[in-house]
């Protein structure tokens, strides 16, 4: 998550021009994606929100989402959170890649079928990386009727794939700064499409949903003036209420 904020959210140069010609980048730079000269950018006015509409929310979380799981692969990134062991970054890793190829999964949920359209823009964004990561063969999917399961090779995640993320994020980034929507749209909404055979493991995804799991803080309250006393409670909304309850009960109702 520091990664993706400090290195993905907001990060990057937007090129732009204002009325008089002039621009904020050299006109020789090449683009990478296209191997020619770059040949669009922000005119006076344009925002990437303005450029990308509907889609900028969900490329950004995706480029954001992209960059956490780039960025733990890098070891001197590691190390600015102490983490240096080689069993602790490989367990770091593998969590890592691990919870966001589940939530790519699980995010077909927020697939409205009858609109093809999504109705959550992280959820987008992480079925594009699911997606990603598919087609490079760092997971594999195997589902039937009532069940999916999913195998990830952990051996390929440094190599296949860092390289496929790797790509992925160049993508979004060069489309960000050169604000190419054209281009940047056709990439992201084809990696995004649900085909149509896939909605039924989106059934099954709906079928195997978990209730949100519920935290009910823990008390400590001090008997007799000298002895503490712990009490914890299993997260439900009863405990929720009862909880809160007994934290305010020493406050007085006012008229």
């Amino acid at each position: 998550i520091n990664a993706e904020y400090v290195g993905g959210r907001g990060s990057g140069k937007m090129f732009s021009g204002d009325g008089a010609g002039k621009k904020n980048f050299d006109e020789d730079t090449i683009n990478p994606l296209t191997g020619e000269k770059v040949a669009s950018w922000y005119k006076p006015g344009q925002t990437w929100d303005s450029q990308f509409k509907d889609l900028a929310g969900t490329m950004e979380e995706c480029r954001a989402e992209c960059a956490g799981l780039f960025l733990c692969l890098e070891d001197d990134v590691l190390k600015l959170w102490g983490v240096v062991a080689e069993q602790e970054k490989q367990a770091l890793v593998f969590s890592n890649w691990a919870k966001m190829i589940q939530a790519g999964l699980m995010s077909l949920e927020y697939y409205n079928p009858d609109t093809r359209k999504w109705g959550q823009a992280h959820m987008q964004a992480r079925y594009a990386i699911f997606r990603t990561l598919l087609k490079a063969g760092v997971v594999t999917l195997d589902s039937n009727q009532t069940d999916a399961t999913l195998t990830i090779h952990e051996a390929r995640i440094p190599t296949e794939g860092r390289a496929a993320i790797g790509d992925l994020l160049q993508s979004l980034n060069v489309h960000k700064a050169v604000a190419d929507d054209a281009g940047g749209r056709k990439m992201y909404v084809d990696l995004t499409s649900v085909p149509d055979e896939w909605l039924a493991l989106r059934e099954v995804v709906i079928a195997k949903r978990k209730p949100r799991k519920q935290f009910v803080q823990a008390h400590t309250e001090l008997v007799g003036g000298q002895t503490v006393q712990l009490t914890e409670w299993e997260g439900s909304p009863l405990n929720q209420c009862e909880a809160f309850t007994i934290r305010f009960r020493s406050l007085r109702r006012e008229a």
